[in-house]
């Protein structure tokens, strides 16, 4: 009669039980690695949308920074004869001529410059050069920052291109000053994205007229994730956000011109190319740019200089 030896090996039960902690170590296994790759993809997404924000806004608060101004601007009141002064002498009815001779660098005038001109009779007045004065009476300033709540005109100074293509011995640049554009438009896109126009501008009545937002199709597209930018302007202490702003305004006295703002407050909503199957996500990116030159309480408060 044969014995039966016990057989070596795992049972029914073993199997089962080892089968199933495989597969929870495999699905545990899994989870945390599609996990690691949603989150490193949503990082990678925030710092994408972060980057696309930090770029556009520096683009233009760089270009905020260098508006220009003026540096006296006492000198550039408005002419008494013309558009009324805070004189009240009658005889200043000749000032227009005087201004234009001292404009013109003229000599020999003995009658006194109207109130605000600057420099003495026979000295060539560096306002010719800053502001002109049309027929109608109008003076054509430089504008530095006229604004609106969903587009910006910024004039400022760039410094001087060097051509490479010129020789050695005399280099050919370009600087002057610059009109430059932020505005929404659909040039080439499938929804309006954030366009920046850049021209040479020059300060004549018709250079400095800024009309309507220029609607070029070279103009080049800042960022199409940018669907929508707006723009705010504050005055200095004592004064509150608006949402539109002219420097060639006048101030409070009615005859000096205002200025760029103090600081202004730029708004820009992102939205980046979604995953397949999410809904697209907009989110807000604002900076404060102050502007150095802007307007400031010594300025409006300056008492005006000569008679």
């Amino acid at each position: 009669m044969l014995s039966r030896l016990p057989r070596s090996g795992f049972t029914l039960i073993e199997l089962l039980l080892s089968v199933a902690v495989c597969m929870i170590l495999l699905g545990g296994l899994y989870f945390a690695v599609d996990i690691q790759v949603r989150s490193t993809r949503t990082g990678r997404e925030v710092v994408d949308e972060a980057m696309v924000a930090r770029a556009v806004l520096d683009l233009i608060a760089r270009d905020i920074e260098s508006s220009i101004t003026l540096n006296h601007p006492f000198k550039f009141r408005k002419g008494s004869a013309t558009f009324g002064s805070n004189t009240s002498s009658s005889s200043d009815t000749s000032g227009t001529s005087t201004d234009s001779s001292a404009a013109s660098g003229s000599s020999g005038s003995s009658s006194t410059p109207a109130s605000g001109s600057s420099g003495s009779s026979g000295s060539t007045d560096s306002s010719s050069t800053d502001s002109q004065e049309s027929a109608s009476g109008s003076v054509y300033l430089p504008p530095g920052v006229v604004g609106f709540p969903d587009s910006l005109n910024i004039y400022c100074r760039k410094s001087a291109v060097i051509d490479a293509k010129a020789s050695l011995g005399a280099p050919v640049g370009q600087g002057d000053l610059r009109r430059i554009c932020y505005y929404m438009a659909r040039l080439g896109t499938p929804e309006e994205a954030l366009v920046r126009y850049e021209v040479m501008q020059p300060l004549t009545p018709q250079g400095l007229d800024i009309g309507l937002m220029p609607q070029d199709d070279l103009a080049p597209v800042v960022a199409e994730e940018v669907r929508a930018v707006r723009f705010f302007f504050h005055a200095g202490p004592g004064g509150s956000w608006v949402e539109q702003w002219d420097s060639r305004s006048m101030d409070y006295d009615d005859l000096t011109p205002l200025g760029p703002p103090r600081a202004v407050r730029v708004e820009i909503d992102i939205e980046m190319t979604p995953r397949p199957g999410f809904d697209p996500v907009t989110h807000t990116y604002s900076r404060v740019v102050v502007i150095p030159v802007g307007n400031v309480p010594s300025i409006q408060t300056r008492e005006e200089s000569g008679s």
